[in-house]
């Protein structure tokens, strides 16, 4: 009997197997077996098969098993021997009532095994260059002042070319009222801009 098991617990792989080994001697599986162990949203041990029929034992198996598996391993061995009928083709109206409700008394083949958490599960640890609220803060109020500095940079921009704008035209319109005598002189050497000024129609 080979068993294929894909673990995604905090349990040893090699406790798992034990006790579906175990299991299978308990209940006469024989066929190749392939189990998907995931860990449980609650606190029973569940799980499902396929049936298989006395010709052929069906392989897939899903296994569920909660963080307090290791305290109630007569348990998980009632599930997985469950489970394991029905791969053989047995249907709940043909067992028992303890094989049925998966005691820890028809688990009890399993009682005295181990199912230990791995040591090498632990929780990711965070990048060391990850941003702390700190530095997010931080950064956020600068990239808001820089934005602010380069909007009031623009505003009296504006303001420099409003005022230009205004000279140009009262001169204009004093030109006008001379009625084309001393016209302004509207050249470079004539018209000193001021700072920040710039020509139009540039």
């Amino acid at each position: 009997m080979r068993i294929k098991l894909d673990n995604r617990t905090p349990f040893l792989t090699a406790d798992i197997r034990a006790i579906v080994r175990a299991a299978a001697k308990a209940v006469g599986a024989n066929g190749d077996k392939t189990i998907d162990v995931v860990n449980a949203r609650g606190w029973h041990v569940t799980g499902w098969a396929y049936y298989g029929h006395r010709k052929r034992e069906a392989r897939r198996i899903r296994l569920r098993l909660p963080k307090s598996a290791g305290d109630k391993v007569a348990e998980v061995g009632a599930v997985v021997a469950h489970e394991l009928m029905h791969t053989l083709g047995v249907r709940h109206a043909d067992m028992t009532s303890d094989q049925r409700r998966c005691t820890a008394a028809f688990g009890a083949f399993a009682a005295e095994l181990p199912l230990r958490r791995s040591e090498a599960v632990a929780a990711p640890e965070a990048p060391e260059d990850k941003e702390t609220a700190a530095e997010r803060g931080a950064r956020l109020v600068a990239k808001r002042a820089a934005h602010a500095r380069a909007m009031l940079k623009r505003a009296a921009t504006r303001s420099k070319r409003a005022r230009t704008i205004e000279r140009i035209e009262a001169a204009l319109a004093a030109a006008a009222r001379l009625g084309g005598q001393n016209p302004v002189d509207f050249s470079p050497r004539g018209w000193q801009m001021e700072e920040g000024d710039q020509e139009l129609g540039s």
